[in-house]
């Protein structure tokens, strides 16, 4: 009984038919955790250093993060399929061939969403999603300059441009973290 996609108003009247919609994929990427995510090994036997506590708290951000993210890419990917016909709508007329990139960016957009989610193509995947943000940013220019396209208050309208580099900034967090050595050789 859940979301189809030939459904077109998946939340018009109903916004239960969205939350389990959500709920779903939600479930799937908690699925995708168990399979492709090792847990870190416990530590034991000593107490944790302020050090320790804080590097647990930001592997937990960036985790968090990286769900966020994840879900919001298969999210956005899906809804290419499910209202092409709202992404049609948006897309500037300069472009070629709007259905074919709507579909495309779709699945893209799913894809590296759940490219996320597996550690071994985490860094592919996180600069995928940065140069497909970079890549649609031309669509949110032309829905902010063409407001009438997506009725909305003008705030609403500022705010889905910094959006964008809040999304690459959240990419670019999920990039594996390099260890710096200093120089310490006397010379």
């Amino acid at each position: 009984m859940g979301l189809r996609l030939q459904d077109r108003n998946w939340g018009a009247g109903n916004p239960m038919r969205l939350v389990r919609f959500l709920g779903g994929l939600l479930g799937i990427v908690g699925r995708l955790h168990k399979i492709f995510i090792e847990t870190a090994p416990q530590k034991t036997g000593r107490d944790e250093t302020r050090g320790d506590q804080e590097q647990k708290i930001m592997t937990s951000l960036r985790a968090i993060s990286r769900y966020l993210l994840a879900s919001l890419m298969v999210f956005a990917g899906v809804m290419h399929f499910v209202r092409a016909d709202f992404f049609l709508k948006v897309m500037p007329p300069y472009l070629p061939c709007h259905l074919e990139l709507v579909y495309l960016s779709g699945v893209c957009e799913a894809v590296l969403g759940l490219l996320m989610l597996v550690p071994r193509y985490r860094r592919l995947a996180s600069w995928g999603i940065i140069a497909l943000l970079i890549a649609v940013f031309p669509v949110n220019l032309h829905v902010f300059q063409h407001q009438e396209l997506i009725p909305a208050p003008p705030i609403v309208h500022w705010l889905r441009l910094p959006l964008q580099g809040i999304l690459i900034l959240m990419a670019y967090g999920q990039l594996p973290q390099t260890k710096t050595t200093s120089n310490t050789s006397g010379s």
